[in-house]
């Protein structure tokens, strides 16, 4: 009796989304099977290594503003006056240095960042097509095929991180002109009385387009054989609304924690940082599984 009801009940649901939890269900047999959560989780070590030559150019950037821009310098010198009386000639004194220093610096370290980043990036995009290729169940370049075959397609690995690290240059500018375009549009919401209660949605909505934009372009140039985007555009957009769901429960940590102002909250601080990393690293997995499963289906 109960199996009957229990295929009636089925029978009376939509089978649009019966195949959609299916085809969920599958990914994530995918996901597992294939131990793409380890996978994702090892990522995590080669994008750590690209933060610190990102750093090194934040501050060898501040460096060079401090040195040619005399706007910024004297926001440098306002700054250490406004130190200078509440914490005393000392502190200024040290900060100072360490100025002079980051200034007297900057050009090669600007160099040395710039070079290090597009060494660790290509090293983690790299990276990133081998773990693709072990999701898709291909073997590695180092195994498959003739001698000649195996160091072109070695080569080729190498020279597609490269141009994908170049390539997040111009997503970067990409990004710049969509958080200028939905800044636009808050500001015209904002002017019309009717329309005021929706510009909060556009930080959202801002948050939703650049994760589509960034993991549909990993989701496609990633995987070790072409995918159509009509066979991905499910996986992107159950990634960027993950990913703008996450985002939006960390601020409660912050909220609750991270307003303590002492040195254990600092440190606590690194927590929402390396759950957002882990977050987006396994959702890019689960959604290389979900392009993996519909193109195979497809095919």
């Amino acid at each position: 009796m109960t199996s009957i009801r229990a295929r009636e009940g089925m029978g009376d649901a939509n089978p649009a989304d019966v195949a959609f939890f299916r085809l969920l269900h599958q990914s994530w047999i995918e996901f597992e099977r294939d131990r793409a959560h380890y996978l994702a989780m090892a990522i995590l070590y080669y994008a750590s290594i690209s933060v610190v030559p990102m750093l090194l150019l934040l501050l060898s950037t501040l460096g060079l503003l401090l040195r040619f821009s005399a706007t910024a310098a004297e926001v440098e010198q306002r700054m250490l006056a406004r130190l200078e009386t509440q914490f005393g000639s000392q502190l200024t004194g040290t900060i100072q240095r360490l100025l002079d220093a980051v200034q007297r610096d900057s050009v090669i370290a600007t160099i040395v960042s710039v070079a290090g980043i597009l060494v660790s990036a290509s090293l983690l995009f790299r990276q990133l097509g081998m773990t693709f290729r072990a999701v898709w169940n291909y073997d590695p370049p180092l195994v498959a095929g003739p001698i000649y075959v195996r160091a072109f397609t070695l080569i080729r690995e190498w020279i597609i991180a490269f141009v994908i690290t170049l390539g997040g240059g111009g997503l970067l500018f990409l990004a710049v002109v969509v958080i200028s375009a939905f800044k636009w549009v808050d500001r015209l919401l904002q002017s019309v009385p009717v329309l005021s209660q929706l510009s909060g949605l556009t930080a959202a909505l801002s948050s939703f387009v650049l994760a589509a934009i960034t993991f549909g372009a990993l989701l496609k140039v990633l995987p070790p054989r072409p995918v159509r985007w009509r066979d991905m555009w499910l996986a992107v957009v159950l990634c960027a609304a993950s990913w703008v769901a996450a985002t939006e429960l960390l601020p409660l940590y912050q909220r609750y924690f991270g307003d303590n102002g002492n040195a254990y909250s600092a440190v606590g601080a690194l927590l929402p940082i390396l759950i957002s990393a882990n977050i987006a690293s396994q959702v890019l997995f689960f959604g290389a599984e979900l392009c993996k499963v519909v193109t195979r289906q497809r095919s």
